[in-house]
């Protein structure tokens, strides 16, 4: 065989690599075999195909399992001409690998000579569930531990990862406090009043005059406005991250990966970035929405960012579907010429690792896309006034308003006002002001927002928990937490000015409850007044329909 021959065939067995290198387990099953289990023992074999059982044929040749080759080639089809090229593949995969690794620092060597005991292959010619047993084959399938499959610094460098993380804390901060100045400050006041040694009717209404005071404090109001200003910023952040995803998912020679896992990390990123970017909007403009900040700018540009990243999910999403085109023609390595000008890593991909380990994984893609999509669909049915109002022309109404309406109306809300006066054993429902039909729709309301709320933290947690899967494995590398470069000192800065202002408004808020202390500066008589409610409806949140005749579209959003 010729000089030219050779490293034509070298050229062409190197290629093969991701057929056979890791087909015990690295490469995807979905992709290059076809796993399934043993009923009788419970291992699982593997399905090859003619290409990828080539070379396994020319290595027990050239050891002397002359039976057991020829029975694989018959197996598959593959005639028994000694003098094909097929028993010359086994030598010149083996010279690509030790070639490679003369070199110990390059990826994949510090693993070469390990190797596994045992190799299951489906044998097709025995109804599929018999398997053909080698022992001790050289085949280096620990060549990908610790490989460097970092995602592009751009998307993923260790600052802005903590920038990632840092979004999601502050908008629960964010969360926390409003509700603690709007619903749940009432009920840690009422504790201590009762540890103090208050009654119970005298500690909740000194524990509802504070609650009052907070709701309408000057921390509240700006915590709510440094909260506008988080989204507004944080708006245009995703929009800009968005546009960049999609210009690497329409190129994806950007991401310059050189394997198969460096590929798909990346990819990974960017289909969680575009979930996130979904969740941190929409959870944002909720909170403002109920806060009163209702303007439409706001609304247009989160609407814009949430589309943006829809599209980037869907892009990603798609990637799966034509993997096999896409890692052919956008992964590139610089190799050695006895690999055929690859490197041997570069068909790496773990088979732990994939879109399994998403959220989408997890059961909840379809219940995030449809939650997402609902959800701003009711903030635009609450924006939008298109129905004419009878009592004031000059002001239309909201879709939530008229069905508010014509909820209000509805023959069952009378009924179920007729069985709690005619059932003493549900008297107690009017003490906690359920006892008439707005008061029950506005109980309602309440409980489905807490229950909006309640489903975003819980994404926003497997959000957080899917970063830690993607940048944090343990078999390769994919974060380098010491390369704080100046961009990714830059991605965690420009988040810090919001999390300081969150830190000096509680801290002065407090300051200022402890120096202006409400004690018991009002008479009993208004004291009476003010505990009249009991412990009713303002215990969950919500106000008597008679306190409050004219609702707002905030009140009646969900």
């Amino acid at each position: 065989m010729d000089a030219l021959t050779l490293k034509t065939l070298r050229a062409e067995t190197a290629r093969q690599l991701a057929k056979i290198l890791f087909a015990y387990g690295m490469i995807p099953p979905h992709w290059r075999t076809v796993w399934q289990v043993d009923p009788p023992s419970g291992r699982h074999v593997c399905e090859i195909d003619r290409q990828q059982v080539v070379p396994l044929i020319a290595k027990l040749f050239q050891d002397g399992n002359i039976t057991d080759s020829y029975h694989l080639m018959d197996s598959y089809g593959i005639p028994q001409n000694k003098s094909s090229e097929v028993y010359m593949k086994w030598p010149a995969i083996s010279g690509c690998f030790d070639e490679w690794c003369k070199d110990p620092s390059r990826d994949g060597c510090n693993h070469y000579n390990e190797s596994f005991s045992l190799l299951h292959f489906y044998d097709p010619s025995e109804n599929g569930w018999n398997a053909d047993t080698f022992a001790a084959l050289p085949w280096p399938v620990n060549a990908c531990e610790g490989i460097n499959a970092e995602i592009n610094p751009d998307i993923g460098g260790i600052g802005v990862f903590v920038g990632y993380v840092m979004q999601v804390i502050i908008v629960l901060l964010f969360w926390a406090t409003w509700h603690y100045t709007e619903h749940c400050a009432r009920y840690i006041y009422w504790l201590f009043y009762i540890a103090s040694g208050r009654q119970c009717r005298e500690a909740w209404t000194l524990a509802k005059r504070r609650q009052e005071r907070r709701r309408s404090s000057d921390f509240r109001e700006s915590l709510v406005d440094a909260l506008h200003e988080f989204h507004k910023a944080q708006c245009f952040f995703v929009l800009a991250v968005q546009v960049a995803c999609l210009i690497a998912l329409k190129n994806p020679d950007y991401l310059a990966a050189t394997s198969w896992q460096q590929f798909w990390n990346n990819v990974g990123i960017l289909f969680d970035l575009s979930f996130g970017g979904c969740l941190l909007v929409l959870f944002v403009l909720l909170i403002l929405r109920r806060c009163g900040k209702r303007d439409t700018f706001t609304l247009a540009v989160s609407i814009a960012s949430v589309g943006l990243a829809a599209t980037t999910w869907f892009m990603a999403w798609g990637f799966r579907n034509n993997a096999l085109k896409t890692l052919q023609t956008h992964i590139h390595s610089d190799g050695i010429s006895e690999c055929g000008n690859i490197a041997p890593t570069q068909y790496c991909y773990f088979n732990n690792w994939s879109f399994a380990n998403w959220i989408s994984s997890k059961a909840c893609e379809v219940f995030m896309s449809v939650f997402a999509l609902v959800t701003l669909i009711c903030m635009i049915s609450d924006q939008i006034r298109i129905f004419p109002n009878s009592t004031n022309a000059s002001r239309r109404r909201t879709p939530f308003q008229v069905f508010r309406e014509r909820l209000r109306r509805c023959r069952w809300l009378e009924s179920y006002e007729n069985f709690i006066k005619k059932r003493r054993h549900v008297s107690w429902l009017a003490k906690v002001h359920l006892n008439t039909g707005p008061n029950l729709i506005d109980s309602m309301r309440f409980f489905i927002l807490v229950l909006v709320e309640t489903a975003f933290i819980w994404l926003l947690i497997l959000l957080l928990n899917d970063y830690r899967e993607l940048f944090l494995p343990a078999n390769y590398i994919v974060l380098n937490l010491e390369a704080w470069t100046l961009g990714q000192v830059l991605a965690v800065t420009i988040w810090l000015p919001l999390l300081f202002e969150w830190t000096w408004n509680v801290v002065v808020g407090v300051y200022h409850w402890v120096r202006k202390p409400d004690g018991n500066a009002t008479s009993m008589a208004d004291e009476e007044k003010m505990a009249s409610d009991g412990l009713g409806a303002e215990a969950f949140g919500y106000e008597r329909i008679n306190k409050r005749p004219e609702m707002t579209t905030d009140e009646i959003s969900v």
